[in-house]
């Protein structure tokens, strides 16, 4: 679903809607996550343990070298900023807030966490996070558990994807792996040895169904400047793996950013807050001239609603009922987070739905409209799938149940 670009953006128009007062109550919440959701730059973190080239892979993704290398720095947020500024966390729990950015400065504060926000074109959609944690295994794994929900896509550093690494990648959840790739640092020093090819190799048979793409890169080579002005060398980057990697990582972050944009056109459309183009045909029609749309109308024989109809109202209707039944009998043995085996659950109940009231020559415009709802629901629940949380689960169950309701007045009606 998208946006007619004569029409006001999607911001706008959900802005809109919040302020309008028409909305149910329950759905203002939901509308303002989404909002949040929509406005938010795509958080994409870049994890591994010490030495693995993570600062240098953020210089890569910022297209500007930030962080030097072998500078001990805290868990960095970067994220753009009209003003270069600095916002540093304590080791005492003080904040600390300075103009300006400069590495050096922060590393000797030693803080706990630092957000930086700098006016790099690089940075308006995104939002970088390096991840960062001390040799011991406990310290790692802390990091991994904290940074995890504070992501949409991972970007995982290694050189051979060693044992303990694999172990920290397990407590990743599946819904970030699925937005995740693994960068083969120091790609360079392994082709001077002549055994690049094989170590991808190795480690894509230990780690390839684990995450989207394996990419080799040379991050020194792709991070080459030549002249004065410190621009980069064009051939030198082509060859490292870097803008390979970027281009893939960017492709995820215009399809994160899609579905957001998606999830407001379809919260506004339940709601009838999109507006319609306008027909230039129709304005110029003269007062009292009837228009094309009502022509076709007027020519269009009247059909008593279809037997079939209410049959397929009814057998969707004892469908739900019985989905609904099943649910609850298995939430008791879904443990204590069942938000995912919930939206499971649910996305296949709405696409058995979808087929049962697929008619596409029905001629009844009632019944047009309920099958619109049910693939307006379908395309949600595939939306709130993808965010995997106790919130969307619940917002699936509501949806079906909303649906039971309109089968069940359909059938009384």
């Amino acid at each position: 679903m998208t946006a007619d670009p004569a029409l006001p953006d999607t911001a706008t128009l959900l802005r809109q809607l919040l302020a309008s007062g028409r909305l149910p109550k329950g759905a203002g919440p939901r509308g303002e996550k989404i909002l949040a959701q929509l406005l938010a730059p795509v958080r994409v973190s870049v994890f591994g343990t010490p030495n693995s080239g993570k600062s240098s892979l953020i210089n890569l993704m910022a297209d500007e070298v930030l962080l030097p290398d072998g500078l001990a720095l805290p868990p960095l947020q970067i994220a753009y900023g009209d003003q270069p500024k600095t916002f540093a966390t304590l080791a005492d729990g003080s904040e600390h807030h300075e103009d300006g950015f400069d590495p050096f400065r922060l590393s000797e504060l030693e803080p706990a966490f630092a957000e930086v926000a700098l006016p790099i074109p690089a940075l308006r959609h995104i939002r970088l996070l390096e991840v960062v944690a001390d040799e011991s295994l406990r310290d790692q794994r802390a990091a991994v558990k904290w940074a995890a929900p504070r992501s949409d896509i991972a970007l995982w550093c290694t050189i051979g994807f060693e044992p303990h690494e694999q172990e920290l990648w397990g407590m990743v959840p599946d819904t970030l792996k699925d937005n995740s790739f693994l960068v083969v640092t120091m790609a360079d020093q392994l082709a001077a040895d002549g055994i690049l090819k094989t170590h991808v190799g190795n480690v894509t048979a230990i780690a390839g169904d684990e995450f989207q793409g394996v990419f080799p890169v040379a991050l020194k080579q792709a991070l080459a400047t030549s002249g004065p002005s410190g621009t980069p060398d064009g051939d030198t980057r082509a060859s490292s793996g870097g803008p390979t990697l970027v281009s893939n990582i960017m492709r995820y972050v215009d399809r994160g950013r899609q579905a957001r944009d998606d999830a407001a056109l379809m919260f506004l459309s339940r709601f009838d807050a999109l507006p319609q183009p306008v027909d230039e045909a129709e304005s110029a029609r003269q007062p009292g001239q009837d228009s094309a749309a009502d022509r076709q109308a007027q020519a269009r024989p009247v059909r008593a609603e279809p037997a079939r109809h209410v049959e397929i109202c009814e057998t969707a209707y004892d469908y739900l009922r019985r989905r609904a039944v099943g649910l609850s009998e298995a939430l008791p043995e879904l443990g204590a987070a069942p938000h995912s085996s919930v939206l499971g659950y649910c996305v296949d109940t709405i696409e058995h739905l979808t087929d049962l009231v697929l008619d596409p020559d029905s001629g009844d415009q009632d019944f047009e409209q309920l099958a619109d709802h049910v693939s307006e629901a379908s395309e949600m629940m595939l939306l709130l799938q993808l965010e995997n949380q106790a919130g969307p689960a619940a917002d699936a169950v509501t949806l079906l149940l909303q649906l039971k309701r309109d089968f069940e007045e359909r059938i009384v009606a």
